[in-house]
């Protein structure tokens, strides 16, 4: 069985930009979607993170990306432009990763409902069904705080916690992604025990 865990960026702004811009302009679109594959090691019995991350880049239709959204997550406008495909066409490539049968994905893992929610919102505005499906989804952020008896905290806080160093550059979805499914195979692998 294998498992895709995902973690989206979107477009975002500081207060000063807010105050300043149209209500359209400053609704948040996902600019990457970034995901890693967690798989049961037939050998050990043992969820292991599969490969670095991979992301897809996502051009935005009515937001851009802003400096401060540069500061956070490193993504510049021109890099965005030059490597993003459209949402329909990325919509029908996440689509068809999980469709393929050599992967076999079965559950999506996300930290938190921000990104279930944008991929519901995203679909809604394109009239199209969400490229993954709604009830295969499992929120680790809630998970993971129900285990351990802790309040919901960020990922980089609970590898802290977990005396995990972060690998990568927080708030870039393949290296989040990456990282949430660090945690993912942590506590699976526990609970397995």
């Amino acid at each position: 069985m294998q498992i895709m865990v995902m973690d989206l960026e979107a477009t975002c702004f500081d207060q000063a930009q807010r105050d300043g811009l149209k209500h359209d302009t400053l609704r948040s679109e996902i600019i990457e979607f970034g995901y890693v594959t967690v798989a049961l090691d037939d050998l050990t019995k043992e969820y292991v993170v599969v490969g670095d991350g991979t992301s897809i880049v996502i051009k935005p239709r009515r937001s851009y990306i802003s400096q401060f959204c540069t500061e956070l997550t490193g993504w510049t406008a021109k890099e965005v432009e030059d490597n993003g495909i459209g949402i329909q066409s990325a919509w029908d490539h996440i689509k068809d990763i999980w469709r393929t049968p050599f992967t076999r994905y079965r559950v999506w893992v996300s930290w938190g409902m921000y990104d279930y929610n944008m991929i519901v919102e995203e679909s809604s505005r394109m009239g199209r069904s969400m490229p993954l499906p709604r009830p295969f989804h499992l929120n680790l952020k809630t998970l993971y705080a129900v285990i351990r008896g802790v309040k919901p905290m960020s990922v980089a806080a609970a590898l802290e916690r977990e005396g995990i160093d972060f690998v990568g550059r927080p708030h870039r979805g393949s290296d989040d992604a990456y990282n949430t499914a660090v945690l993912f195979c942590k506590l699976m692998n526990e609970i397995e025990r």
